[in-house]
């Protein structure tokens, strides 16, 4: 039982009191003998009451517990099901959860309770998205089996967002510290096969894959045989040069290295794609090379020769069956057996080839096809066959008959053949020819011809036809770049351009149907006269 602490204050405070204590009392020795004793008491009181509270402190503690679980058995909170609370983590998770690597990453939401943390982690499409980084962060080994097969396990059996990024940050932006026997880009020290193998095991549920700075070798070491049925993007890039405009049923695929013949699995679909060999032909190829190698290897070294697309084209002529757009931009071609057999693309609609790509003409049909777009800046040997590779799709393709618009940009051919391949195109609506730079260089004896847009094509144009076929009816945009290659001094393109456009721009009819007019028009003439021609509408 607790002392009375009345009693004990009364019997103890007749020898110590403030009185005292602001006075000079000096006690005794009998005097200090009761104050010791009595300050024993105390302790001792003090001791039962400190227990006590603690007690009851604990106690209190418990029924405050035991209230907490009574309130939360009420708690209209309870009444949603786990899939709710599962839709409503996955609106919660931060905006950069999938870019934190695992290992390091930390969810907040699931330390606030036990059923928070249940829920959590037993919410597979949390943990779904696996960034992988292949260095050391923050001291902690980030590209560990142990905690990879975690993350897996937690991400159940839904489709994966996985990123595996080898690039070592710490040097990316200083190439110059790099200490011997590590690359900015290759294969990290502390990497382990296993962690690959533990991901490829995980194939068949990959829906968006990006592989940044993956080496060749690493990927075809264990990759396969495979089967994709849920991959619906995927990215494979390097020297960190980003593709972030992938979307369903689409593959962007860019690389300094020519890739080892990949293949895509039949389920893929694949609608659009986009190939970049190198850096791409509207940079300049000779600026900004960045070099790098591999201590395990020389062959990753990336040099100035720009890399082909032959690799590529099993791959493109893969799509066929479902391909809707196709991009593909490449310096040079590259070499293809001879007797590589030409494949037909049934619902390709739009075209866009630069640079040796153009060769991927000669073998395809696309009788669909709605866009074209070539540009024509190779470095191949033979510059003069690109047009002739379009006009073999042509033959191939029964004339495009739903083509509506093409551009034909710095293409190395004749006005007689541009007006020759206008001729097969009576549907088309926007037309671009825009002349090569390379027409009356005295160093470029291929270009010396007439140049696809001069004299020739605009009078071509001119309505009416004259007891001819009139040409292109539909035609409603316009574009000519007419710089190169022509005699300017004479003003007589100028004059049949003025001459061309006042004809499309008025109303015609042939055989009691309308030719359509010109709505917009833009070229690159100095002659300042035909401005009120010029709209800047974008083409």
């Amino acid at each position: 039982m607790l002392p009375d602490v009345d009693a004990l204050l009364k019997e103890v405070q007749p020898a110590g009191n403030l009185s005292r204590h602001r006075s000079g009392f000096l006690p005794t020795g009998q005097d200090a003998a009761v104050l010791e004793d009595q300050g024993r008491l105390m302790d001792k009181a003090d001791a039962e009451y400190t227990a006590a509270i603690k007690q009851l402190t604990r106690q209190r503690a418990r029924i405050r517990n035991q209230r907490a679980i009574h309130r939360a058995l009420l708690s209209p909170a309870r009444r949603f099901p786990q899939e709710l609370w599962s839709a409503i983590f996955l609106l919660a998770l931060p905006d950069d959860w999938d870019l934190e690597p695992v290992g390091i990453r930390s969810l907040a939401l699931a330390q606030v309770c036990y059923a928070w943390r249940y829920i959590a982690l037993n919410t597979p499409r949390i943990w779904s998205g696996i960034h992988i980084f292949a260095w050391r962060r923050r001291g902690i080994e980030l590209c560990d089996e142990a905690i990879i097969g975690r993350e897996l396990q937690k991400s159940g059996q839904v489709p994966l967002r996985l990123t595996l990024d080898m690039t070592n940050y710490q040097y990316e932006l200083r190439p110059t510290a790099v200490p011997k026997g590590i690359s900015r880009f290759g294969r990290p020290r502390r990497w382990r096969d296993t962690v690959w193998r533990l991901l490829c095991a995980e194939a068949n549920r990959w829906e968006a894959v990006h592989l940044v700075n993956l080496r060749n070798l690493l990927f075809h070491r264990h990759s396969g045989p495979f089967t994709y049925p849920t991959l619906r993007e995927l990215s494979w890039t390097t020297r960190d040069i980003t593709k972030a405009d992938i979307v369903s049923k689409s593959l962007s695929l860019s690389y300094q290295i020519a890739p080892d013949s990949p293949n895509l699995p039949e389920s893929w679909s694949l609608r659009a794609l986009k190939i970049v060999c190198g850096r791409g032909l509207a940079e300049n190829l000779e600026e900004n090379r960045l070099e790098a190698s591999d201590s395990d290897s020389e062959s990753d070294v990336i040099d100035d020769e720009p890399p082909p697309l032959a690799p590529c084209l099993p791959l493109i002529l893969a799509c066929s069956a479902t391909l809707r757009t196709c991009t593909v931009q490449s310096t040079i071609f590259g070499s293809v057996p001879a007797d590589q057999p030409r494949v037909t693309f049934p619902v390709l609609e739009k075209l866009l080839l630069e640079g040796g790509a153009i060769q991927l003409c000669r073998w395809i049909s696309a009788p669909k096809l709605q866009v074209v777009t070539l540009l024509d800046i190779a470095e191949d040997e033979e510059r003069m066959e690109e047009f002739e590779a379009f006009i073999g799709l042509l033959d191939n393709s029964d004339n495009c008959p739903s083509l509506r618009a093409l551009a034909l940009d710095r293409l190395s051919c004749s006005a007689s053949s541009v007006v020759e391949c206008l001729g097969r195109l009576p549907n088309l609506e926007k037309l671009s020819v825009i002349n090569s730079e390379r027409f009356g260089d005295e160093s470029e004896p291929e270009y010396h011809m007439e140049p696809p847009v001069s004299y020739r094509l605009i009078k071509y144009l001119l309505l009416p036809a004259h007891g001819r076929d009139t040409p292109l009816r539909r035609l409603t945009d316009l574009q000519l770049g007419y710089s190169f290659g022509n005699n300017h001094t004479d003003g007589k393109e100028e004059d049949a351009v003025r001459e061309m456009v006042e004809s499309r721009s008025m109303k015609w009819e042939e055989d009691g149907q309308p030719i359509a007019r010109l709505r917009h028009f833009v070229c690159d003439s100095a002659d300042e006269s035909l401005d009120r021609h010029v709209d800047d509408s974008e083409w």
